[in-house]
């Protein structure tokens, strides 16, 4: 399993990819983290890949968020409009005054 992050329809995020990953067991990500988001008005698409290195990577489902929508949390939990996904966050914000 993999997580990938795009906003605009331009990859942000790739994480590692965890093996033998199991149905309900929550798997840790840290590889090319922490990242910078610019545009936290935007929004950014979270889909998780299990790739079997046989056939093409399988979307197991994805998340739609905007950023801004959490500004200041820590900490969030998204979901899937399903429900059979959930991806938690550990959030740091850090505001850079443009020129």
């Amino acid at each position: 399993m993999y997580v990938s992050l795009k906003q605009l329809g331009l990859p942000i995020y790739q994480s590692e990819t965890k093996e033998e990953c199991q149905l309900g067991i929550s798997q840790r990500y840290y590889q090319n983290l922490p990242f910078e988001i610019k545009a936290f008005t935007n929004e950014i698409i979270l889909e998780v890949f299990d790739e079997d290195g046989v056939t093409d990577d399988d979307n197991v489902g994805y998340i739609t968020f905007r950023p801004i929508s959490f500004e200041k949390q820590n900490y969030i939990s998204l979901y899937s409009t399903d429900g059979a996904l959930q991806v938690d966050l550990g959030l740091t914000w850090n505001y850079v005054e443009s020129k």
